[in-house]
């Protein structure tokens, strides 16, 4: 049965429904086929995807880029990298408002109170989304773009009478004096007088962006 939208304006094929019937160890109803059906045709609209291992970031900057390939997944990869490009940054630069408040809500979970927090900045931007030219992911002759995020950083900066260094496994980061070049403030101003007392986060991520 084709997995296209229009489909789904037929009854299901019978034989899906007598296996319904007749297997009584399957609880699945015409309505839960319908429900499987219809998020695998989301799963097909889909262009955009994450890589996994370690092309896949973890932790808080995990939890941006979970939010920011549901953003694009609409985005088609046009066989032009740089088009294609230049189409992700433009919307990642729209989601950077959105990707802060990620960070930030991230943040409180892992700490026990902002008011140990004195600061907290992203560096987001770096060279921007670029086509992998390390990994040897992309070839002339395929239908398929993967680009890189760069080195993304996040520093999470804390009070003196504050040890950074219990929360650095909450973070996901190591003890590290913040840099400061192109970062944003989320929180609070980046401080660089603060030494090492202060939690670096850093990590990258490759999308995969087909053009089905």
């Amino acid at each position: 049965m084709s997995l296209r939208a229009e489909s789904l304006r037929y009854p299901l094929p019978f034989f899906e429904l007598e296996t319904i019937k007749t297997n009584k160890t399957m609880k699945l109803t015409e309505q839960k086929l319908r429900e499987i059906i219809q998020e695998e045709i989301k799963s097909l609209n889909e262009k955009a995807s994450r890589m996994e291992g370690p092309y896949q970031a973890e932790g808080i900057i995990g939890e941006v880029m979970l939010a920011f390939k549901k953003q694009i997944e609409g985005i088609k990869y046009d066989g032009d990298q740089k088009s294609t490009s230049k189409l992700i940054n433009k919307e990642w630069a729209k989601f950077s408002s959105t990707a802060h408040k990620i960070i930030l809500a991230e943040v409180k979970k892992s700490v026990k109170s902002m008011d140990d927090v004195l600061f907290v900045s992203a560096m987001l931007k770096g060279m921007g989304w670029v086509p992998d030219t390390i990994n040897g992911l992309n070839r002339p002759e395929s239908d398929t773009l993967s680009i890189s995020s760069g080195q993304l950083i996040i520093n999470v900066g804390f009070k003196d009478n504050v040890d950074a260094s219990k929360y650095a496994k909450k973070l996901g980061g190591s003890i590290e004096q913040p840099r400061s070049f192109q970062s944003v403030d989320i929180y609070g101003t980046l401080d660089k007088t603060i030494g090492d007392n202060n939690i670096q986060i850093i990590d990258s991520e490759m999308l995969r962006i087909d053009n089905i």
